[in-house]
């Protein structure tokens, strides 16, 4: 609603007017505070949080029954409201009135209740804003905001003077033209956080409109649904890292499945999985409609986990997703040669969708169903949009701020992580390893200094995650084979696994204990690391790599953290606990499109894994897909390049699987404008998004990287 930068000018305005009265606190630490969480609030949770956490250390600094305290409540309100908290929003700006009434607090509590549902007091609150900022004739832009809120109350009641306040708020600020407009149409999208909320309405409309127009040809068609690709990417970059962004992307991804650009539509339906993991099945059927032709199973896993999620899908879209689900896994299981389990699923789908018993006809008279199925199967468009559309046809004002909540249920923290048992009257793991202290923790277990007493030598002890007893005999039957295959890996720049012991359920690492700095840590220090310097730390590591993937194993896991620069000066490549053996990998992951097209040379180089591992920023797309490759490994050598030279990474964003998929970074000369063209040539050949296409091996990257050391070293 109130920009930040508009905020910042009501305080200047108050400050400089006498209004608020010299601070009674530290002027300097509060300001700072305030500072810094006007630069916090945002739309990423984690920002919002830890702005909050500025707000409350200003608290801290001021008597909270003093006017000083209420530019922070009225701040703390709007961060409140962003995190969808509006009960203790609503508290702040009424603890900022009762200090002393301002226009501002007023208008806090108004949006507040708004968004609460509670619209006629919503009102009250926001006319006595209007009326105070009418009384400061230089916050137009708050005025009209004013005047905004209280519309929206108003018309949330069927009020007809509602359309007064949206002429009024018009007339101060021509920035809001267009809201009489939207009332007379009744469909008002109003009070969302910004403009930019009305302008994805406008968007979206658009494109649905290129989508339906009528009596085209063929060729009409598809450009018009180019261009309604162009108008859904310039409303999914104005809705980034909101929620309602999975909409705008499953929509996207429904049109690139329309006119055969399956590979991108997958793009979209990952991202839009990523951004909403659950209740989310249009994303899965349009993952399931990417790998329909080129890729059967894997197109009926990503249906069966859409028919899953639909099952508690609180949608009035759930029957028409359902439908499509059950016909694109009865294609599925038809085209595997499943015809009795297809039929149940074309019977389900006709008591679903009485105009879709049609296919049911065709498949009983002995016709497949599935042969020319791209438009027909996409279908309708209006359940991508309806939790758009419903917010004016409804007038659900809880249901208009949940679009935009932008909020992930938190993980739960990793448990404190117990000490590894020890045999009766040993004291000691395995009757040799005494255990000294814990020195990490994390989601793949916790991490231990220990004494292999047989040795006498200082070793390291992870003890696996829980979830390891999760993944049932088999799962851990092939845990424990890849452990064993990554502890046979003998190389200087490869950190030793000694061992693998089973102790009862649970599974122990012992591996060689590496003191030093990470290039993480190192990066963090220095900002930037030096090209001659960059060449002599990955020199090792894509030794290592070459000799990694000569055994049929691939790390999976290449970023700064996993690359130690050790206290003697040597290189360690860590964390292969992950990796996994090529030879055996031909179990799938749930979403994703087929490998590339294998030649002879490539018969086992591509594979699928169960759990895609490893960490998004690095990871290549077909990993991000389930697809795992020694491509995949040079991918991340690529991306850790990039970062260490520039101390940016190249793709960043919610959409950094769109930004892969496109090559969508700025030059490494751009950051550092002194490296040499040959940097970004490698860099660009790194980064392909189809492996086909990428650099192949780890020791071809690395002539890549001395020959632009050397080009570095001419100039």
């Amino acid at each position: 609603m109130v920009r930040r930068e508009a905020l910042a000018g009501i305080l200047l305005v108050f400050l400089y007017s006498g209004l608020l009265p010299a601070w009674s606190a530290p002027v300097e630490e509060v300001n700072v505070l305030l500072t810094e969480a006007e630069r916090l609030s945002g739309l990423r949770e984690p920002q919002l949080k830890e702005a909050l956490s500025k707000l409350d250390e200003a608290l801290e600094l001021v008597d909270p029954g003093s006017p000083d305290a209420c530019p922070i409540f009225n701040r703390r309100a709007r961060v409140l409201m962003d995190m969808g908290k509006f009960k203790e929003a609503e508290q702040d700006g009424l603890k900022s009135l009762a200090i002393r009434p301002s226009a501002l607090a007023y208008l806090r509590v108004a949006m507040a209740r708004l968004y609460a549902g509670s619209f006629p007091e919503a009102a009250e609150a926001a006319v006595r804003s209007v009326e105070l900022y009418q009384a400061a004739p230089e916050s137009k832009r708050e005025l009209a905001l004013a005047y905004e809120v209280s519309g929206c109350a108003k018309w949330r009641q069927a009020d007809p003077a509602a359309g007064e306040d949206f002429a009024a708020a018009e007339e101060t600020d021509p920035k809001r033209r267009g809201l009489l407009a939207e009332w007379r149409e009744d469909r008002l999208f109003c009070c969302l956080p910004d403009r930019d909320a009305r302008r994805v309405t406008a968007l979206v409309d658009d494109a649905l409109r290129l989508l339906r127009s009528e009596g085209r040809s063929r060729e009409e068609a598809r450009a018009d649904r180019e261009r309604s690709i162009q108008k859904l990417s310039e409303a999914a970059a104005l809705a980034a890292d909101r929620m309602e962004a999975h909409h705008l992307l499953n929509l996207r991804a429904r049109v690139f499945n329309l006119i055969g650009q399956p590979l991108k539509a997958y793009a979209d339906a990952a991202e839009s999985l990523r951004i909403k993991p659950k209740g989310n099945p249009a994303a899965c059927l349009e993952a399931a409609l990417a790998n329909l032709k080129s890729d059967k199973e894997n197109s009926l896993r990503n249906a069966m986990n859409g028919l899953e999620q639909a099952r508690s899908w609180d949608s009035p879209a759930r029957p028409g997703v359902l439908a499509r689900l059950y016909r694109v896994s009865g294609c599925a299981k038809l085209g595997l040669g499943k015809t009795q389990e297809a039929r149940s699923d074309f019977v389900l789908m006709a008591e679903l969708d009485k105009k879709a018993a049609a296919v049911l006809q065709e498949f009983d008279q002995g016709n497949s169903p599935c042969e020319d199925q791209s438009e027909d199967m996409v279908g309708d468009l209006r359940p991508f949009y309806l939790p758009l559309g419903l917010l004016a046809a409804a007038g659900l004002a809880a249901g208009a701020w949940a679009l935009y909540r932008r909020r992930r249920k938190e993980e739960p923290g990793a448990a404190v992580a117990a000490r590894p048992t020890a045999e009766a009257g040993s004291g000691r793991l395995a009757g040799k390893y005494e255990i000294v202290r814990v020195i990490g923790k994390g989601g793949m277990g916790a991490v231990y200094e220990a004494t292999d007493h047989s040795l006498g030598r200082t070793v390291a002890i992870k003890k696996m995650a829980a979830q390891l007893a999760q993944m049932g005999p088999e799962g851990r039957k092939y845990f424990l084979k890849e452990a064993h295959n990554v502890a046979a890996l003998r190389h200087s720049a490869i950190v030793d696994i000694y061992a693998v012991i089973e102790d009862g359920d649970d599974v122990y690492l012992v591996f060689e204990l590496v003191r030093g700095k990470t290039v993480q840590h190192i990066l963090a220090e220095q900002k930037r690391i030096p090209l001659g310097r960059v060449c002599e730390i990955l020199r090792p590591v894509c030794q290592a790599l070459h000799y990694a993937h000569g055994k049929q194993m691939i790390h999976r896991d290449l970023k700064p953290a996993n690359i130690m620069v050790t206290d003697e000066g040597r290189i360690k490549l860590m964390d292969f606990g992950i990796a996994r053996s090529v030879q055996d990998g031909v179990a799938f992951v749930p979403g994703g499109p087929a490998a590339p097209a294998a030649t002879p040379a490539d018969i086992g180089r591509y594979a699928r894994t169960v759990n895609i591992t490893g960490t998004p920023p690095y990871m290549s797309p077909e990993t991000q897909q389930g697809i795992v490759c020694q491509e995949g490994d040079v991918y991340a050598l690529g991306v850790v390049l990039y970062e260490i030279l520039t101390g940016v990474l190249p793709f960043q964003g919610s959409d950094d699987l769109q930004q892969k998929m496109f090559m969508t970074y700025v030059p490494a000369t751009t950051h550092v404008p002194g490296l040499p063209r040959e940097v970004d040539e490698m860099i660009h050949a790194s980064l392909q998004p189809d492996p086909r296409n990428r650099l192949r091996t780890a020791a071809e990257f690395l002539a890549r990287l001395e020959a632009a050391a050397a080009a570095a070293g001419r100039t």
